[in-house]
């Protein structure tokens, strides 16, 4: 059975498969799937939209806990809810500085941050490179 884009389901099915496999090479490991942690719940709810100004307040009620029962879970999975936004936020922007050509500035407010100096000190402190940089490695990439 073909899918939207005409491409056969054992070869899409192959694909996904060997990006799984270059992950697993680069040392991300896929745990067996279980029960859903209140982290990742966290994670997710954040990363339906990153540039939302997120508290902790308004996470505890979209998962149906108070704010202490939140904090105390979240820290019980070795996580703060800063750690996560603050993660959430960086791995969205990497994804559109290394796939798409919008500017850094609309990626900044795309992840939650109104500066683009204050988001690129961020990115920088996390990755190591400025966002700019990214761009600069992508562009032989895409031609």
């Amino acid at each position: 059975m073909d899918g939207a884009d005409g491409l056969p389901a054992s070869v899409a099915i192959h694909r996904l498969q060997e990006v799984l496999l270059w992950l697993g090479e680069r040392g991300f490991h896929f745990p067996p799937p279980g029960p859903v942690s209140i982290g990742q719940r966290v994670r997710r709810l954040l990363s339906a939209d990153p540039s939302a100004e997120w508290s902790m307040e308004q996470v505890a009620h979209e998962t149906a806990t108070s704010v202490p029962t939140l904090r105390r879970k979240l820290a019980m999975e070795g996580v703060a809810f800063r750690e996560l936004l603050h993660d959430v936020r960086m791995s969205h922007a990497l994804a559109l500085l290394e796939n798409t050509d919008v500017p850094v500035l609309h990626v900044a407010l795309a992840t939650g941050y109104a500066s683009a100096s204050r988001f690129s000190a961020r990115f920088r402190a996390r990755f190591g490179y400025l966002p700019t940089d990214i761009r600069g490695q992508n562009r032989g990439r895409r031609r």
